[in-house]
């Protein structure tokens, strides 16, 4: 099932400092969590690495902004 793989390399990526592929994987993911299984406690821990994710990406682009 494509939601699980995803899932699985997102928190590998997140414990990698990898928060863009986190948050691209997460985002399709977060919504279909129900499909796989598991408690709503995992379901909220889920959510909860997406917005550290998506916090620690926004702080990485404040630190190295890209420029053109």
């Amino acid at each position: 099932m494509k939601s699980s793989t995803n899932s699985t390399s997102s928190m590998v990526a997140h414990a990698q400092g990898d928060f863009q592929t986190t948050v691209n994987e997460l985002k399709f993911v977060l919504s279909r969590l129900h499909e796989i299984g598991g408690s709503h406690a995992q379901r909220v821990l889920f959510a909860e690495i997406y917005q550290d994710a998506l916090l620690c990406e926004q702080k990485q682009h404040r630190i190295y902004p890209i420029s053109a």
